[in-house]
Formats: C-alpha cells, structure tokens, sequence
C-alpha cells in the first residue's frame, strides 16, 4: 500500500527522469523494509537466507494482484454501473490477497517459527503505518 501511495503522487510529467526516480525510491524503500524487518522479526542469518526468496517472492505476487485491479476499482468518474463492477473487482481483489497471504503464512511456517511470523504481521504493519506518516508530514509538490 504505501508502495502504491508513493507512486500515486509522484509528479510523472518527466517520465524518464522520474522513472529513475521511481526505481531509486522503490530501491531505497526495500532496502529500509528489508532492514526494519530483520529487525523487527529477529531474523538468524540462517532464516534470513531461507525466508527472503520467499518473502520477494510473495511481495510480487502481491504487487501483481494489485496493479491492474486498483487503478480500474478506484477511478474516481464512474457510473453507477461502473461502480458496481468495481465493487466487485474490490472484494476480487481482497479474496485474492487473503488467499495469498494464507498461502505464504504457511510457507513462512517453514523457514520460521509461529511467534516470528507474528512479528513480521506486526512489523509490516508498524513499517506501513511509519512510511504513511512520513507521507502525511511531507509536503505535496503541485502540478504545474
């Protein structure tokens, strides 16, 4: 989510320029998540190396779920019948990242113990709501 906040008020009337922008902002933003993270959830270097991939892995199909849907759902001009199917492209949208986040608790299951994929719940959580209040407190650049 924050992710998909950062890029929504990104200014992209300098494409290529912001691009590289972009990709050094989702690049900085993995690396403190990732940091936060291994912190947060007391990561060995041996569960590190076994929990990443998999963690990479589920962020994807995550951001894959997302992508389209959102950006189709939340169009803010829409008809009343537009607004009924993006209703349902919504509640899509939400089956589908339960059924991956109950797919990928499990596999979490594999390479840690319950107790630390209840810290990664919380600390993803504490992670967002950290990232979201820096965006709350930066000013907005206006369109020109």
């Amino acid at each position: 989510m924050v992710f998909l906040f950062i890029v929504a008020f990104t200014n992209t009337s300098f494409s290529q320029r912001n691009e590289k922008d972009k990709s050094r902002l989702r690049e900085k933003l993995n690396t403190h998540k990732i940091a936060f993270l291994t912190d947060r959830i007391d990561l060995t270097e041996a569960e590190a190396e076994k929990f990443w991939p998999i963690y990479n892995v589920y962020e994807e199909e995550k951001k894959a779920i997302k992508e389209d849907k959102l950006v189709e759902a939340l169009n803010a001009d829409i008809s009343e019948k537009e607004a009924e199917k993006a209703l349902t492209s919504i509640m899509d949208l939400r089956s589908k990242e339960l059924e991956l986040d109950k797919k990928y608790l499990s596999k979490f299951r594999t390479v840690l113990s319950a107790s630390k994929v209840v810290k990664l719940i919380k600390a993803e959580r504490e992670f967002k709501a950290k990232m979201v209040g820096k965006l709350k407190n930066k000013p907005m650049k206006r369109e020109r």
